[in-house]
């Protein structure tokens, strides 16, 4: 039983960054093909500020999306698609998995936001990830799956 969660919570570690990977590489693609003017530094920068926004990740820079530039916008826009939100609510909903939040009420909060992000996929994103009804196998399969479609955006050429 120990060893199947201890795998089970490595799966996770390991899946959460494998996705958080595969956002930073598809809106850093899309955004340096519609930010030429802009340094590649400056773009990770923000990309990394507004993922760590999005994932209650620790972040003291101002957001980059309050600045009403075109790179604002770009960011902004990116944030609304409906793909980019369901990884964002993956994200979340794998942190409270591993038990990175403490507090019940912070944790219920954080799965309140991950369920409006993901909207409709929430209940299909839960069941691939709750513990209690799924395995390292399954995970792996709906997490390879998901980066596999942000890695074929990132990807494309535009």
């Amino acid at each position: 039983m120990f060893f199947k969660i201890k795998k089970l919570m490595n799966t996770y570690s390991d899946c959460r960054t494998a996705l958080l990977l595969s956002i930073y590489k598809v809106l850093y693609s899309v955004m340096s093909d519609t930010n030429d003017h802009l340094n590649a530094k400056d773009i990770k920068q923000a990309i990394g500020n507004v993922i760590n926004r999005e994932t209650f990740r620790a972040e003291a820079r101002p957001d980059p999306r309050n600045n009403g530039d075109k790179l604002a916008n770009d960011l902004i826009s990116l944030c609304e698609l409906q793909m980019i939100k369901e990884a964002f609510a993956t994200i979340i909903m794998l942190d409270v998995c591993l038990g990175e939040i403490k507090e019940i009420s912070e944790g219920n909060r954080r799965l309140d936001i991950a369920k409006e992000l993901a909207g409709g996929s929430f209940k299909s994103i839960k069941s691939m990830l709750d513990p209690q009804t799924t395995n390292p196998e399954t995970v792996n399969m709906f997490i390879d799956n998901f980066t596999s479609k942000l890695n074929e955006i990132a990807e494309f050429d535009i």
